[in-house]
């Protein structure tokens, strides 16, 4: 769809943007209006054909798949855990008496089920048959529906199942065709569209009640508003697209991910506006200059932001994050408590009796919501128990109380990575990524599509599938060996990356005084699932402190911010000065979750006149494609 000619001089009103954040484990989605924005799941199951169903030597598709790991690098793991608990355990005190209390209790667990369990119901006589599994499906699944799925063996033979994003990148390194990645890719993005318009389509209607006194009557003479209109103006595109895409992501990530949200018919995309989720952080908590820590799914990053703008040598990537902390908890609650059991065993509602997958479900939310409500650095009261009310996708509901070491040895993984890295290879599996050949496949092997030509033709949009940027601790990098990515503690990534940010503008040693350390580290934002742990940000604040005084510089000021939380009026309006007309009202809302801080700072950045210069229209985007890219991106490229 045309675009108006005067479309680049108009300032998109905010009702008309569309802000997606990308994550490494989840896409959050909204329009720039919106207070909060909407999470989605980035995973497709396409259903297959028949003929591949039928025949047993076509083993549905999973990309990527997982492999056990060798019992002896478990057994190497779970030794390293042990070893990881004990240090902890001493250097902490855990065991010691406070407040002269009671006997301390730090790895006592207690699991109990709320609500009494319902009466089964009478058992029927008659003998029953099983039923066998629809032949085939015809519905694409998205989101959270394949997050059940992968959880029914059976039911996910019917499907091939298809992660587009992992880790913050477009998986193009499974060896399967790009044509399937881009087939994923799309769904998600027509999943959110379809999101977005019942959205649009409910506020419409709202407003139309309140207008003819609740005479609900439909546009066009009673008939249905297509999805398509929902996102024109006069007829023309009208959508304006923020992309807020993680430090990891590579150049053609970025540049598929564009193309995406261009293909898209329904969204009617006119431009698009592309920063990273440091900058996004920063600005979204108000800020104009601060470190950024991002505590995501399943890595960690840390960058220096000054006026907006990131510095690139002090870019820190480390490979673990909330995911690992979650598995840091399934193991102690597997060794110390019967929470498996008690999850099985316990009937559903009226006494439903719950299936394989509810249960399985409910496992992995009870240690994911355990370890939200419960994870934290307190350690002073080691004689009480943490108690924690869990309620279950089933409908069930259980009380968990947690000694001092249960809650709080996860989250100094944070401090210790061994800890983390070593809970992962006990309680998870390895990722293996299949190396399956286009020529291998047939037209029975349903959801690949072997149009060679295409992948290759594709994949000129970006030369060079390089990160945005590089780590400074990236293999053969000058980080590399003091910042290693899978031992090295956030506390020393921090202060790697504020000392070399500092070095970059100030090269000459002798110049260097602490002010110009403390313009980053007043201010250092943490943002991500993670960064919601209970005291996180003061156990952080007086390991940098020690830090900064061990390399013989003392930093008095140390301020870690949970996502922003806490800013006055006049630290917002300066931060908002530096994009020239967003008021402080376009800042952090008290409530924003430090999870959706990279989607809020988009949201921020896109009522700033400084940003009209970096959209990439439609015409643009067609007729130099990346090249546009490289051209109106607002950081290295």
């Amino acid at each position: 769809m045309a675009v108006p000619p005067d479309v680049k001089e108009r300032k998109p009103p905010p009702a008309n943007v569309v802000v997606l954040a990308f994550g490494s484990h989840g896409i959050r989605y909204g329009f720039a209006v919106d207070t909060t924005p909407r999470r989605l799941f980035p995973a497709v199951a396409f259903p297959r054909r028949p003929e591949a169903i039928a025949d047993p030597a076509k083993a549905p598709v999973c990309i990527p798949t997982f492999r056990r790991r060798a019992p002896e690098d478990v057994q190497r793991a779970r030794a390293v855990f042990a070893e990881m608990r004990n240090t902890i355990e001493v250097e902490m005190a855990l065991r010691e008496r406070r407040r002269g209390g009671g006997r301390p209790t730090p790895w006592t667990v207690v699991i109990e089920p709320i609500s009494a369990p319902q009466p089964a119901a009478e058992a029927d006589p008659t003998p029953t048959v099983k039923q066998p599994h629809p032949i085939h499906g015809s519905k694409v699944l998205v989101g959270r529906d394949v997050e059940l799925l992968v959880r029914d063996k059976e039911k996910a033979k019917l499907y091939d199942i298809v992660f587009p994003i992992w880790d913050g990148k477009v998986l193009f390194d499974c060896g399967a065709p790009a044509s399937l990645i881009r087939k994923a890719l799309d769904a998600l993005i027509a999943h959110i569209v379809e999101q977005l318009a019942a959205i649009r389509k409910k506020a419409s209607e709202n407003a139309r009640k309140k207008k003819m006194n609740g005479d609900v009557r439909m546009e066009n003479g009673g008939e249905e508003v297509k999805t398509e209109q929902l996102f024109t103006k006069d007829g023309v595109a009208g959508t304006f697209v923020a992309l807020v895409v993680p430090e990891t992501s590579q150049r053609r990530d970025t540049a598929e991910i564009v193309d995406a949200v261009f293909r898209e018919p329904s969204l009617q995309t006119a431009a698009v506006f592309i920063h990273q989720s440091a900058v996004s952080c920063a600005l979204g908590a108000g800020l104009a200059t601060c470190a950024v820590v991002d505590i995501g799914h399943s890595a960690t990053t840390v960058a220096c932001v000054e006026d907006g703008l990131i510095c690139g040598e002090s870019r820190i990537h480390l490979n673990y994050g909330s995911w690992h902390i979650q598995n840091a908890f399934n193991m102690l609650l597997t060794d110390y408590s019967n929470l498996r059991e008690v999850l099985q065993k316990e009937p559903g509602p009226n006494g439903r009796v719950l299936t394989d997958v509810e249960i399985a479900d409910d496992q992995v939310v009870s240690i994911a919501k355990i370890a939200e409500q419960t994870g934290g650095f307190n350690v002073d009261e080691n004689d009480t128990l943490t108690v924690a009310m869990v309620k279950l996708p089933s409908g069930r509901a259980i009380r968990v109380k947690l000694g001092v070491g249960m809650r709080a040895l996860p989250c100094y993984g944070l401090i210790y990575p061994r800890t983390l890295s070593s809970a992962s290879t006990v309680m998870t599996m390895q990722k293996n990524i299949p190396k399956r050949r286009v020529q291998e496949m047939n037209a029975a092997d349903d959801n690949y599509v072997s149009d060679i030509f295409n992948d290759l033709r594709r994949s000129l949009i970006a030369t060079n599938a390089l990160a945005i940027g590089t780590f400074s601790n990236d293999p053969g990098h000058i980080a590399s060996s003091t910042v290693d990515p899978q031992e090295a503690s956030i506390v020393d990534a921090i202060i790697w990356s504020v000392a070399k940010a500092v070095e970059v503008k100030r090269p000459d040693q002798q110049s260097r005084t602490a002010e110009h350390y403390r313009k980053y580290l007043n201010a250092i934002v943490l943002a991500g699932g993670g960064a919601s742990i209970d005291g996180v940000a003061l156990a952080l604040e007086a390991r940098i402190k020690k830090g900064f005084l061990d390399a013989g510089l003392n930093v008095a000021d140390v301020t870690v911010i949970d996502g922003g939380k806490g800013k006055g009026d006049e630290e917002l309006a300066a931060a908002a000065a530096v994009l020239e007309d967003v008021t402080a009202e376009g800042g952090l809302v008290d409530d924003t979750d430090t999870a959706s801080l990279p989607w809020k700072g988009g949201a921020v950045m896109v009522e700033a006149d400084a940003v009209s210069e970096y959209w990439i229209y439609r015409h643009d985007w067609e007729d130099r494609n990346v090249r546009a890219l490289r051209e109106r991106a607002p950081f290295y490229w």
